[in-house]
């Protein structure tokens, strides 16, 4: 931060998350049938997150309401203590991989290490994101590193066009 004559550094690792509503009144989601908005408010709504902004935002997921409660779930899916212990085994994969960079996550892997240790088969789908303007450069690598993190959720050595796949689906929805 600068200000005046001085400059200070602050630490700033830290990860945000953002929640919106689908429209300004907040009803435009799935059919939108009760939504009240006209559509030039919804593009006026979305516009005010700047490319920039949502350039950074690195997983994006659209939430649908919930229609009803009770015991209709019959696969309840993996339990908090066991995603953690997935989540703390891929993490374990990643810093034993980062040893000899000094890294401990794949949020701290450079563009360059990305480039030169993804599959060529990934990059190349990377490539074709990049060129059809689905990703920035930024955005490729945000979506490599992601691609890595889905892989070490996986336990797999390395990622698959099916995780990059997966991590530009992630990054790149249509705010409408």
């Amino acid at each position: 931060m600068s200000r005046a004559k001085s400059t200070t550094f602050y630490p700033a690792r830290f990860q945000l998350i953002m929640a919106a509503n689908p429209c300004p009144c907040g009803f435009g989601y799935g059919t939108g049938e009760r939504c009240t908005c006209r559509e030039r408010d919804r593009i006026r709504y979305f516009n005010r997150l700047s490319g920039p902004i949502l350039d950074r935002i690195d997983i994006q997921v659209e939430v649908n309401p919930v229609r009803r409660i009770g015991a209709l779930c019959t696969d309840p899916g993996p339990s908090s203590a066991q995603m953690r212990e997935q989540v703390v085994h891929a993490r374990s994969v990643a810093q034993a991989r980062f040893r000899a960079q000094g890294w401990t996550c794949n949020a701290q892997a450079s563009g360059a290490w990305l480039r030169e240790h993804t599959p060529s088969a990934v990059l190349a789908m990377v490539n074709a994101a990049l060129a059809s303007q689905r990703l920035s450069l930024r955005g490729a690598d945000r979506s490599m590193r992601l691609a890595w993190t889905l892989c070490d959720l996986d336990d797999c050595g390395e990622p698959t066009v099916d995780h990059m796949a997966q991590a530009i689906d992630l990054r790149t929805k249509e705010l409408t």
